[in-house]
């Protein structure tokens, strides 16, 4: 995806985002009629007749930016619903090879715990603080699992893709999947996860350096995680035990990190499957990008059937195959 192409689809997954969740809250079945809820009709002189603007098809279609006042208008109707659409998310997303000394400016438009997580970061990244640090306010972001969170993610990775840190990157891009699992419930309740998906994929995952491996999540895939995590966790805990919102994204992300259960912390991951595009891989490469790939589909496959202990090379190839569409010959070429 060209820098163009992205920008137009950050644009109009913003506006869409923002409709769609205006439209559900309100219980409004179309754009007609959110429009007659929100617009003033216009004066017309009599026996002159009008058509309606219909704005709000553009909108539902992300073709226009719903202005100010309108905005205003319906979060007065439907709280929280601006912050949606001016989450600094979708500029943070459009930034390349940002420098970190101007993180700053970004950062001080974030919601307060995230701002308080990034600058941890940055106090850390200042005093060249072991990695672990990093890896902790990451973890802090993750459970906060909201728009602003993810653009913390996405600014921290941008910053090491400048530096050309990759393993950092790596990290990053593995704790970007994890939030966005948390945050593509509402994308996927607004009917946006595959748009959602395809703009993360095109900015982070193709664009992160992997050690002979590339990123093989794919929106399809990435619309079933989110529903397998909602399903682990109505499995292990019972809901009405989780008082707010913010217990869930919590207990989601204590999930995800497996301290308890290896299957959600492999599960759970970013797949990195073997890419020997710089040439025959060493017999230790080899080991480590198939190891890297087969915990990941034991970990997916006993989320799903809790029942099946360890598996077979061959088993668990003809998941993966189905899954990701691979061919029959791919298994033989990476072993």
């Amino acid at each position: 995806m060209k820098k163009n192409c992205l920008k137009e689809s950050v644009k109009a997954l913003r506006v869409r985002y923002w409709y769609e969740g205006v439209r559900l809250r309100t219980g409004e079945k179309s754009a007609y009629a959110l429009e007659k809820r929100f617009e003033q009709k216009p004066s017309a002189q009599e026996g002159e007749k009008r058509a309606p603007p219909k704005k709000w098809q553009r909108y539902k279609n992300g073709k226009r930016v719903p202005q100010a006042k309108l905005t205003s208008t319906v979060e007065d109707v439907v709280p929280g619903s601006s912050q949606e659409l001016l989450s600094p998310l979708w500029e943070v997303l459009l930034i390349e090879d940002v420098l970190f000394q101007r993180t700053k400016r970004y950062i001080n438009q974030l919601e307060l715990k995230v701002r308080r997580a990034m600058y941890s970061w940055r106090q850390a990244e200042l005093e060249w603080t072991p990695n672990s640090v990093r890896n902790s306010q990451g973890r802090i972001l993750v459970r906060t699992g909201s728009l602003d969170a993810l653009a913390g993610l996405v600014l921290m990775w941008e910053v090491y893709r400048h530096q050309r840190q990759y393993e950092d990157m790596q990290l990053l891009a593995d704790l970007i999947y994890k939030c966005m699992l948390i945050v593509g419930e509402t994308f996927k309740e607004r009917g946006l996860v595959a748009e959602f998906f395809a703009i993360f994929d095109e900015k982070v995952f193709k664009r992160t350096i992997w050690q002979n491996g590339k990123s093989a999540m794919n929106a399809k895939e990435f619309a079933n995680m989110i529903g397998l995590l909602n399903g682990t966790l109505s499995a292990e805990i019972d809901k009405t035990d989780l008082k707010s919102p913010q217990h869930v994204r919590k207990a989601k992300q204590v999930l995800m990190y497996g301290d308890e259960r290896d299957d959600c912390r492999f599960g759970f991951s970013l797949p990195v499957f073997p890419d020997w595009r710089d040439g025959p891989p060493s017999p230790r490469q080899r080991r480590y990008s198939m190891t890297r790939m087969m915990t990941w589909v034991w970990g997916r496959l006993r989320l799903e059937r809790p029942e099946l202990g360890m598996l077979s090379y061959e088993c668990s190839w003809g998941i993966v195959q189905e899954a990701f569409g691979m061919p029959n010959g791919v298994a033989n070429s990476v072993r």
